[in-house]
């Protein structure tokens, strides 16, 4: 756990019960222990990089709004109750592989659109994860954003 960042916690909360989730629920599509979110959630410790990623993920948000409130820029993202959370941790892994294919650095907010549109693409084509596209089915769906 990290230190505790003020508000993160509510926002967590917030964030979930507009979801309509519970706790465990929730815990289960961000793929983190029911503990950790406890803890998240009861100001015990803030949740840190890759754990702020599968947290925004799960309830719709951008990780930069989980971490200070502000809004970034909105990113559309898509409703979670398709994807398995398996094909969400391997779109993030495989978008994060991509970029450094192209030596290219992004934060966390421009990590998450990556990866909503790996997910994208994975229901494009049918697949259930995202190591199972090609990479040149990978740059077709990525190369509009990441060469902008």
């Amino acid at each position: 756990c990290g230190g505790f960042m003020q508000g993160i916690a509510a926002r967590i909360r917030a964030s979930r019960e507009k979801k309509g989730l519970s706790a465990q629920a929730a815990a289960g599509l961000a793929g983190v222990s029911q503990s950790s979110w406890s803890d998240w959630e009861n100001e015990v410790c803030a949740p840190r990089g890759s754990n702020r990623l599968k947290i925004a993920l799960a309830l719709g948000v951008s990780a930069e709004w989980l971490r200070t409130g502000l809004e970034d820029g909105a990113v559309e993202l898509i409703p979670l109750d398709g994807p398995s959370t398996d094909l969400i941790a391997s779109a993030i892994a495989v978008s994060a592989n991509y970029l450094e294919l192209f030596h290219r650095q992004v934060d966390l907010h421009r990590q998450i659109e990556l990866a909503q549109i790996v997910v994208r693409k994975c229901h494009e084509v049918g697949v259930a994860r995202a190591e199972e596209l090609t990479l040149l089915q990978i740059h077709e769906a990525l190369q509009a954003v990441v060469f902008s």
